[in-house]
């Protein structure tokens, strides 16, 4: 990734929908991330091709991407014991790599002694299934979930009480709601305080050195798998930059 990560205050928001309807034309599945981190830190340019599309922040590096076999949204992850990789390779290069080799044990397709640890939201198109992955710098521990509901993931330097009580208030604002399509998820990583500014648990939120600097939704349908998004917070459009929408034949 970008800078030096040691010195970052680094969160993540991850929000995984599967909508209670049978139209065909309307997405079986819905992911939507924010990215939080340092502001200036936040991506210039996007990689996009026939077959694959992420907001980019290195060669071949990003923390959210999909391709014609599902996409991947990966989180930070902090165990209580610090673990120091046997080589220290940028996380960035964990969702292209994936990605590419969906479906395989993660452990087949990186080593992971060389990776800080992470978490991998990732989306199966054929399997229609949901995958949670943590590499806690020891043990890989996984989860399958249920391809209904909505399920919502969060990571944060600042503790895990900060993180629990950040998805607590996102999943306040998705109750009830059996149909969240990209507009909704949208809002929903747009919301912030009741003074109407971020603050620290916030799906949309500010630190004291960190705050969202980008957000994404990923769309999967019958026939195609769309990507949009931009650099910037969702609740200030006037910070917004690099927007693309990229659609994938699946």
């Amino acid at each position: 990734m970008q800078g030096d990560i040691s010195r970052s205050i680094m969160m993540c928001l991850v929000i995984a929908h599967f909508p209670e309807d049978s139209d065909p034309t309307q997405p079986v599945f819905v992911l939507g991330e924010n990215r939080d981190d340092a502001p200036q830190r936040k991506h210039t340019e996007n990689h996009i091709t026939d077959s694959e599309a992420w907001p980019s922040v290195g060669e071949r590096q990003t923390w959210i991407g999909a391709n014609r076999k599902g996409c991947i949204a990966l989180l930070n992850f902090y165990p209580e014991k610090e673990y120091k990789p046997v080589e220290a390779i940028s996380r960035g290069v964990i969702v292209p790599n994936v990605l590419e080799k969906l479906g395989s044990p993660l452990e087949e397709i990186l080593d992971l002694r060389n990776f800080a640890p992470f978490q991998l939201v990732s989306y199966s198109k054929e399997r229609h299934e949901l995958l949670w992955q943590v590499w806690d710098g020891v043990n890989l521990s996984q989860e399958v979930f249920e391809s209904c509901g909505t399920h919502i993931f969060t990571s944060s330097s600042y503790g895990n009480d900060v993180a629990t009580k950040r998805r607590e208030n996102a999943l306040d604002l998705v109750q009830g709601e059996s149909k969240l399509w990209a507009e909704k998820i949208h809002s929903v990583l747009g919301a912030v305080g009741h003074d109407g500014t971020p603050v620290l648990d916030t799906p949309c939120m500010r630190g004291p050195r960190s705050e969202t600097i980008g957000s994404h939704i990923i769309e999967v349908r019958s026939n195609t798998i769309t990507l949009s998004g931009f650099a910037g917070s969702p609740h200030d459009p006037e910070s917004q930059s690099a927007k693309f929408s990229s659609s994938i034949s699946a």
